[in-house]
């Protein structure tokens, strides 16, 4: 017999270079019937030249949604700030015009801190909103006991990010030379000017390894620096996903000292092309990083990314050990098949 279709609005940003608008992009083609699903792009201010330009698309985007039909599901992602506020719209919405089921999916690195320290009026209409929803979905246990702390009613659902192991082959053993990975936007909140410091102590200690680093942002003129001063460092700038693939495939430790995060994509990609990861004791990393596949460091310090790398490149074999790890944790778990079938389970939860 033949299952009734089911309508699945979602609803997020559709900046190509944004974490959320990638995640929507995976998943949409990746849903099995009955589900049919359509994307409502919400304008944020880096998709446009200025803050008049980013208004005006933000109420078009508004007012065509108001329009569009009824769905059966509107799963709305979100994150901290500005994100938030203009999610809530959608969510208010849907849930209160339309009734239909509304999932909030909450995305973003500081969503903790907005929740807990935000001024008081704030803090109430974050815990209105995510009461008003039928179910929010976290990206973590971590994220899950967040917003149990504000008492939140509604269902909270456990969905963790998931790359897709196929599209990451193994490569040949790169020789004596360990190759570490940087991939990430170029800002302070990602670690790079701590990285590209200890990248710097390497080269100049001549430590055995060649430094990998892709991205753009406001520290791209250190690691171009870096490119220019040693022969071990190759600064690719952005690339694309291809490239991105390639060195991930070909590297075997991955660099990623945030100041805070989620559940980074970007770890789950080195994951998948077998890396070791260095990443910092933040949000829902220690989920995912331990010393069975990587090592955790403290955020906003050089020394210890230094330290762990230097630890790491004399340890080869460890190093492999590490990415076998981080390769198997992604086919078990962070994986589009388990994490869609999980997905489809909550839309269809009553």
């Amino acid at each position: 017999m033949t299952q009734s279709k089911i309508n699945v609005l979602l609803i997020g940003p559709v900046n190509p270079t944004g974490g959320i608008a990638q995640y929507i992009n995976e998943l949409v083609p990746r849903l099995p019937e009955p589900f049919d699903p359509e994307v409502h792009g919400v304008d944020s201010l880096q998709d446009h030249d200025g803050f008049s330009s980013f208004l005006v698309g933000l109420i078009d985007s508004t007012i065509s949604f108001v329009f569009r039909s009824e769905p059966d599901v509107a799963h709305i992602h979100t994150s901290h700030g500005a994100s938030f506020f203009i999610s809530s719209v959608y969510i208010l919405f849907a849930a209160k015009v339309w009734d239909s089921k509304t999932l909030i999916h909450v995305h973003g690195s500081s969503f903790d801190d907005f929740v807990t320290e935000s001024s008081f009026p704030v803090k109430k209409y974050v815990e209105f909103v995510l009461r008003v929803g039928d179910g929010t979905i976290v990206l973590s246990d971590y994220w899950k006991d967040v917003l149990t702390s504000v008492q939140l009613e509604k269902d909270i659902y456990v969905l963790q990010n998931a790359v897709d192991p196929s599209e990451y082959n193994s490569t040949e053993e790169n020789g004596n030379t360990v190759k570490i990975a940087y991939i990430s936007n170029l800002i302070d909140r990602k670690g790079s000017v701590e990285s590209s410091i200890a990248f710097k102590q390497l080269c100049e200690e001549e430590v055995d390894c060649q430094i990998e680093i892709a991205g753009k942002g406001i520290n791209s003129d250190r690691m171009e620096l870096l490119d220019e001063q040693f022969n071990q460092v190759t600064y690719h700038g952005y690339v694309s996903e291809t490239k991105k693939r390639e060195i991930l495939e070909n590297s075997d430790i991955y660099v990623l000292p945030s100041y805070a995060e989620g559940l980074p994509i970007a770890i789950l990609e080195a994951m998948a092309g077998e890396n070791a990861i260095v990443s910092t004791n933040v949000g829902s990393i220690p989920e995912v990083v331990s010393d069975k596949n990587g090592r955790l460091i403290k955020p906003r310090s050089t020394e210890e990314i230094l330290e762990a790398l230097k630890t790491l490149v004399k340890r080869s074999d460890e190093v492999e050990k590490m990415g076998t790890e981080s390769r198997r944790m992604i086919e078990d778990k962070y994986n589009w098949d388990v994490v869609i079938e999980q997905l489809a389970q909550i839309y269809r939860n009553k």
